[in-house]
């Protein structure tokens, strides 16, 4: 979590917390990461030279890891944070 473009751009550290990690029973050697944190502004990735508001944001995010190697991280249900790219939805 500590390397994703949101964090490192404006996450602050003492609010990251683990929330759950479980086993997927569909997925063997897969765990479920659920982290929280919030960021000093709203909106995901790396912000720079972009005209940003400071506010308070809570983020939510689920990593999956198989085999201890991460295969899959959404943020806030919206963001992908593998591909730095919001989701598509269709």
């Amino acid at each position: 979590m500590r390397n994703s473009s949101t964090f490192r751009f404006d996450g602050i550290e003492d609010s990251l917390r683990l929330e759950s990690l479980r086993p997927m029973a569909s997925c063997p050697g897969c765990y479920a990461y659920t982290l929280y944190f919030e960021s000093r502004h709203p909106g995901f990735g790396d912000r720079s030279g972009l005209r940003i508001t400071s506010a308070l944001t809570a983020h939510r995010a689920t990593i999956i890891l198989k085999d201890q190697k991460v295969v899959s991280g959404v943020l806030d249900k919206a963001w992908d944070m593998t591909s730095q790219r919001i989701l598509d939805f269709e």
